[in-house]
Parts: structure tokens; C-alpha cells; sequence
């Protein structure tokens, strides 16, 4: 088992169909976490870039023959179904990512875990 982002199996599907095992298959969490990527314009040409990302039906479809989903559904399920793939379900059940400062809470405490030489409260004795 493998935990990879949603975009890295279509997109190698797209990419070298005969490098992915017969057997392999995208499975979801439920709930899942969506990513939300992020652009930061700090000019007119940044905003430009912005406003192609979200509204160029090229770029969509781009996007979209790379494994990810852009804002048009519809594109998704069109470029996968035309590379012979079929288009996963629809995320309905996600959840939002935590924040930093409890991202860094969660990493702290899984580290202390692993420091620590005692087994964690509650694990089976070896």
C-alpha cells in the first residue's frame, strides 16, 4: 500500500498505461482532504496567470491529462475517459486539512512516540 496524491495515478496512467500493474487500484479515504493549491499574485501578470488557471478550458484540460481536477468537472471525466480510464468517483465526504500550528502538534507528538524508548501507552507487549 502506497499513499500518493490523487493526481499521480491517473497521470501515470496517461503518462505509461503498460508501467501500472494490472492489480493496482486508487483507493479513497472517506472522508477524504481535498488539496487546495495555492497562488500567490504579487503583479498584473501573476493575476493574469491566475485567472488562466482557474478559467482556460485549454489549461483545464492540461491539467487534467496530468491527473488533476480542474474546477470543470466535466474535463476531468472527458480526458480520462478519452485515454481509456475510468474517471474516479466524486469527492462529496472531504474534510479540510488541519492547520500548521496543529500539523506541527501532530509531528511533535509522533516524534516524541518514536524518541521515546517505552512502547506507546496501550501497544501489546512484544
Amino acid at each position: 500500500m502506497v499513499l500518493i496524491y490523487e493526481a499521480q495515478f491517473p497521470g501515470q496512467q496517461m503518462i505509461s498505461p503498460d508501467s501500472m500493474g494490472k492489480n493496482m487500484r486508487l483507493v479513497y479515504l472517506d472522508p477524504t482532504i481535498s488539496s487546495q493549491h495555492t497562488l500567490l499574485s504579487f503583479n498584473d501578470a501573476g493575476s493574469k496567470l491566475g485567472e488562466a488557471l482557474q478559467n482556460d478550458k485549454k489549461l483545464q484540460q492540461l491539467a487534467a491529462r496530468h491527473g488533476f481536477r480542474p474546477n470543470q468537472p466535466g474535463i476531468f471525466a472527458t480526458e480520462l475517459s478519452s485515454a481509456g480510464i475510468a474517471p474516479p468517483p466524486e469527492l462529496l465526504s472531504t474534510v479540510t486539512p488541519p492547520d500548521y500550528d496543529r500539523l506541527e502538534q501532530l509531528i511533535e507528538g509522533v516524534s516524541a512516540q518514536f524518541a521515546s524508548s517505552a512502547p506507546p501507552e496501550g501497544a501489546p507487549e512484544q
